[in-house]
């Protein structure tokens, strides 16, 4: 609580407000920030003359977005992009990429398991990354990357455990999650049954609308909305979290929904439960949005289009307090520029071909 004679260091003013818990618009709502945490939300918060004020009427106000899929360490591997940039204009706060030296900060074990991925070796990764896990105290989940078969979901199933994460399941490669004719197939239920988490991890190759459509036909969402954001996928479709989770705004799903699936979702299943929730002594993680009215293409990883009619688009991210300043990325790159020329080069081709 304050103080009579106390400040807050900033108040945001007259936003809407995403309850990522209950999944609500709270209009015209305020809120007051101390010392790097949410000190107060309510209506017309007392501001003093050392207050920064920032005006988001008109604009969509929420915790800092929570990518559960992305590959952020720039510099160090050929996919990994450089994340504080693009926290700045994408309202993205927090990205999740020897187990028990780094237990606190390790959050899962990423598992490759589609025919491109494993090559000869069959089920091995998986069996080993389930070994790893349990030697770990068996609460470390597993993250499942899925495309091409083998190996089946089936295969896969025996090797998970409840709080285990598929991602990419709206992919349109053999193990999908539903049929060309809107059906969900059997392994669905039985991932569901089992208590396993779908991510959407749209990335260059495994978001289709397809898949995806199908799945709301059957009032199926993924349960959490992230990016797999990484080098190419930058550049290709995706771009940023904020367009990935436009392409859900356009499809019919809520606001509201769709933002918890990107916040309050993936904190939890990461065990970071001070995130994805804005509420007093929690910290300041915020970000503003302007939802943008206009006609605009989208497309999946396969170049399939849709059209729409709205956008995210970021105009504030905070952390911890602090406003997040845009600054430029650096280049790409000289083996990601190639291969984006390779890339561009083919699908020139498929188009006139």
């Amino acid at each position: 609580m304050l103080s009579s004679t106390q400040a807050f260091d900033t108040v945001i003013q007259h936003g809407t407000l995403i309850d990522t818990v209950n999944e609500l618009e709270l209009e015209n709502t305020d809120i007051g920030v101390l010392n790097g945490k949410v000190a107060a939300i309510g209506r017309s918060l007392p501001v003093q003359p050392t207050t920064k004020i920032i005006d988001a009427t008109g604009q969509y106000v929420c915790p800092g977005l929570v990518d559960l899929h992305t590959h952020v360490y720039w510099g160090s591997t050929y996919w990994g992009i450089e994340a504080d940039p693009l926290a700045a204009t994408t309202g993205v706060t927090m990205g999740v990429a020897t187990i028990q030296k780094y237990r606190s900060v390790i959050k899962g074990i990423k598992v490759r398991m589609d025919r491109d991925a494993t090559n000869n070796t069959g089920l091995r990764g998986i069996q080993r990354a389930r070994q790893m896990s349990d030697q770990a105290g068996g609460n470390l989940p597993l993250m499942i990357h899925i495309g091409l078969a083998p190996p089946s979901l089936a295969d896969i199933l025996p090797y998970l455990k409840k709080g285990d994460i598929l991602t990419h399941c709206c992919t349109g490669l053999s193990n999908r999650l539903a049929d060309d004719a809107d059906h969900l197939l059997p392994i669905y239920h039985q991932l569901k049954e089992k208590g396993i988490v779908l991510d959407l991890g749209h990335g260059s190759g495994s978001f289709n609308f397809a898949s995806a459509e199908s799945m709301l036909a059957n009032h199926v969402l993924p349960d959490t909305l992230s990016s797999d954001l990484h080098q190419i996928s930058r550049s290709v479709n995706v771009y940023d979290l904020p367009t990935t989770l436009s392409k859900f705004l356009n499809m019919g799903v809520p606001l509201a929904t769709v933002i918890a699936k990107a916040t309050i979702v993936p904190a939890r299943m990461i065990n970071e439960p001070h995130l994805g929730v804005l509420k007093p002594g929690h910290p300041a993680d915020i970000a503003c949005f302007k939802l943008v009215q206009e006609e605009i293409v989208f497309k999946d990883a396969a170049n399939n289009e849709r059209k729409g009619t709205q956008r995210l688009v970021n105009t504030m991210t905070m952390v911890d307090g602090a406003i997040l300043e845009p600054s430029k990325e650096s280049p790409q790159h000289p083996w990601v520029v190639r291969d984006l020329a390779t890339v561009a080069a083919l699908d020139e081709k498929e188009e006139c071909c």
